[in-house]
């Protein structure tokens, strides 16, 4: 039998504490007979992770294909790390719908050719250090 559909909805509370209360209270709750809600805590995360990054693509480059892929971004950052021939790139979004968004429509083997390259959600809390930055003229 094909599953239906499922619907979602998401509820922000003006405090922690009402939260926590809500998902304790709410998570499977049977609303009808053998069919119960799932109720989980959401992370507002509006940055992705791109990467590793083709080390022959320019900087400038790697901005331009992502600002032509998605919409609503607030801006890209570009990581290289010359002594070990890595680069990666952390794209901030103004609303974690449209990273939502972004994250399933940025595919690697289009924006790059390159199936290396992955497409996830940046840690919330990751801060880089020793970062050296320059305005793409």
């Amino acid at each position: 039998m094909a599953e239906l559909t499922r619907g979602y909805c998401f509820i922000m509370y003006t405090n922690p504490e009402n939260a926590a209360k809500a998902i304790a209270q709410l998570d499977q709750y049977e609303i009808l007979p053998g069919k119960k809600i799932r109720v989980l805590a959401s992370v507002n995360n509006c940055k992705l992770y791109v990467g590793p990054l083709p080390w022959h693509i320019t900087s400038e480059e790697v901005v331009r294909v992502i600002y032509a892929s998605a919409w609503d971004i607030e801006f890209v950052s570009i990581y290289r790390f010359l002594n070990h021939n890595a680069a990666y790139a952390i794209v901030s979004f103004k609303s974690h719908r449209n990273a939502a968004l972004a994250r399933r429509k940025l595919r690697p083997e289009r924006l790059f050719k390159c199936n290396e390259v992955h497409v996830e959600w940046a840690h919330v809390d990751w801060d880089p250090s020793n970062v050296v930055s320059r305005k793409l003229s």
